[in-house]
């Protein structure tokens, strides 16, 4: 339902709960305990109605910006238009706080009496600072704000014939955030890779011995996994056999692990550049980075500026030591990122929220203890 009707749709139902009231008033034979009831359901409407009306009408610096529903149409670029078909029709799902995050929340069936697992009570003395009885923000845009600005300033400044060029910002439209990387291979192969044996499935290209979370990956969502091994003694790239294999089976993926694991090696962004290069129009290149703080060279992150089809995945499990939160971060190329990532975090993923804000509750405290109040009415005669 459209927020704008809200309140209309509202203050009609408590139209038609007060005609129900007077009906049930003058029935014979009715007990008069039923009307309290529908009086606390009344007044839930009431409140509900006017809480929208204050938040549409009454807001200091007006109502808030409305953000509307669209489908995933696809930007002219190469590596969006490799996703499967169905994927880019999708309507993205909308949940409560996607069109507003601060003031009277009443639209998303929180529970406002506090979590009931909570180390500390939400409210009053020695209150938890965590509201975990409210949705935080969807779209998570603190943290990928804070990761966004970290990783940029590892990014070397790019130069021309004339002298160096701006800098490269990352911002947070560039992340995605998932739960684990694990949940960001398996979303990047549902969105990608469509299911079945070829030639009507597609295929995924790894370069073993590596992460294992590939191959399953595919396997659970019936994808052909083809391999391009890595050198024998350096466990190195070999971009041509990469190149070579993943264009004569036309695979959509290719997983570069960089640092490797299990071989902790690093593969040098010159050879990951050449791959992405020679698969531009063809293919997906995921530079897996979970290790890339424990190594010297420089991240893959710098090219996605130029680079379209290249995605790369780091985690705060390793070194900065949040495993228990399971948190990953994809970050997608500026060209064709805007797109990319509706058809990541909106169209597909229900997401894991990582963030938690906390809302003001005091209209629904009052609004319950109210309807408690008329609910036990006809036993204070």
């Amino acid at each position: 339902m459209p927020e704008s009707e809200t309140p209309v749709r509202s203050g009609v139902a408590s139209l038609v709960f007060l005609a129900l009231i007077g009906i049930i008033s003058t029935t014979p034979n009715v007990p008069l305990d039923v009307s309290p009831v529908l009086i606390s359901g009344l007044v839930m409407m009431l409140v509900t109605t006017a809480a929208h009306f204050i938040q549409h009408t009454l807001f200091v610096d007006g109502p808030p910006p409305k953000v509307t529903s669209t489908t995933l149409a696809p930007a002219p670029t190469p590596a969006l238009l490799l996703a499967r078909a169905n994927i880019l029709k999708l309507s993205p799902y909308r949940c409560a706080r996607d069109d507003y995050t601060s003031g009277v929340l009443l639209d998303a069936n929180e529970n406002s009496l506090g979590p009931s697992l909570s180390p500390r009570p939400s409210k009053g003395k020695g209150a938890s600072s965590l509201a975990l009885e409210r949705y935080p923000d969807p779209h998570q845009v603190e943290l990928k704000s804070a990761f966004a600005e970290l990783r940029s300033a590892t990014i070397p400044t790019a130069t021309a014939t004339f002298g160096p060029l701006p800098p490269r910002v990352l911002t947070h439209r560039n992340i995605f955030a998932g739960v684990g990387s694990d949940e960001a291979i398996d979303l990047l192969i549902r969105i990608f890779a469509s299911p079945g044996p070829p030639p009507r499935g597609d295929s995924v290209l790894i370069t073993p011995p590596t992460y294992g979370m590939y191959e399953v990956c595919s396997d659970v969502n019936d994808v052909t996994v083809l391999r391009a091994p890595l050198t024998a003694f350096d466990f190195d790239l070999d971009v041509e056999v990469t190149v070579r294999t993943a264009l004569k089976h036309a695979s959509k993926l290719v997983f570069i692990c960089s640092p490797g694991n299990p071989t902790a090696k690093a593969i040098d962004l010159d050879k990951i550049t050449a791959v992405a290069t020679a698969l531009r129009d063809t293919s997906i290149v995921v530079v897996d980075e979970a290790y890339v703080d424990f190594s010297g060279k420089q991240s893959a992150v710098q090219l996605i500026f130029d680079h379209p089809n290249v995605v790369v995945l780091q985690t705060l499990s390793k070194a900065f030591g949040l495993a228990g939160g399971e948190w990953s971060l994809a970050e997608l190329a500026t060209l064709s990122n805007s797109e990319c990532l509706k058809t990541l975090c909106v169209g597909v993923a229900l997401e894991f929220c990582v963030g938690v804000l906390r809302w003001s509750s005091a209209l629904e405290l009052w609004s319950l203890v109210i309807c408690l109040f008329l609910s036990f009415l006809p036993f204070l005669h």
